[in-house]
């Protein structure tokens, strides 16, 4: 029986299948990640994140991957080291669960992997 370290990249693979060549994705620049939201709305994360977050989960094994988002002054974030307001919203990706949690204020939310088809 394969552990939920050593199962999650075939599992996320399968997750990619090609659905007209029925093939696995090439590598996982192919992929992107998603947060699901109200209403079932999927919002794409930056492709230079989700890159980052796929290369830790493919290339070592990882299975939940911590990341930030700077909100840059449109809003304040989630983050408040010593009550000090940031612009910052801290998150885990769990890929055996498939959520995405707010480490500041505890709410999760569904990701997906999706295969991304450049024309």
């Amino acid at each position: 029986m394969m552990s939920a370290t050593t199962d999650i990249v075939p599992r996320l693979a399968a997750l990619a299948i090609v659905p007209s060549a029925g093939q696995p994705v090439a590598h996982w620049s192919q992929l992107n990640i998603e947060v699901e939201f109200p209403q079932d709305m999927w919002w794409s994360m930056p492709k230079f994140i989700s890159d980052d977050i796929l290369k830790k989960v493919f290339e070592r094994g990882e299975t939940e991957v911590l990341y930030a988002w700077d909100w840059k002054g449109s809003r304040p974030g989630s983050w408040r080291p010593d009550e000090q307001a940031t612009s910052f919203n801290r998150y885990v990706i769990d890929f055996v669960t498939m959520t995405q949690r707010n480490l500041d204020n505890e709410r999760t939310r569904k990701v997906r992997v999706v295969h991304v088809v450049k024309s």
